[in-house]
């Protein structure tokens, strides 16, 4: 594991895929597919464990990482098409909102 704050992007970024991806649940997946019409891409990990990866990597990062690092983080993770990947990403850059500068809405939005 990556001491704290020399955690890059991209390596938190892989790191925390494949951590998503070893906790997958098929069966919690294929249920979530039950709230909506057209397939939905879930790995099927639980509201708790993701919420713990969340605080997890944002305790991790506190102090070296800006609005600049997550969001770079938040463009690495929507490459990936599950939910719970995309989420991560965009709850990480929700966590530094405060510090955003007013042009990172038209760059999330993109």
């Amino acid at each position: 594991m990556t001491a704290k704050g020399s955690l890059s992007p991209r390596q938190a970024a892989e790191e925390m895929l494949e951590y998503l991806k070893s906790h997958a649940n098929e069966t919690r997946a294929a249920s979530y597919q039950r709230y909506f019409k057209e397939p939905v891409d879930y790995l099927g990990v639980g509201k708790e464990k993701f919420e713990d990866i969340q605080q997890n990597l944002l305790h991790r990062v506190e102090g070296a990482w800006t609005i600049k690092e997550a969001v770079q983080f938040c463009k690495l993770m929507v490459k990936d098409p599950h939910m719970e990947s995309r989420g991560l990403g965009f709850r990480v850059v929700a966590a530094y909102v405060p510090e955003a500068p007013p042009t990172l809405l038209a760059d999330i939005k993109r």
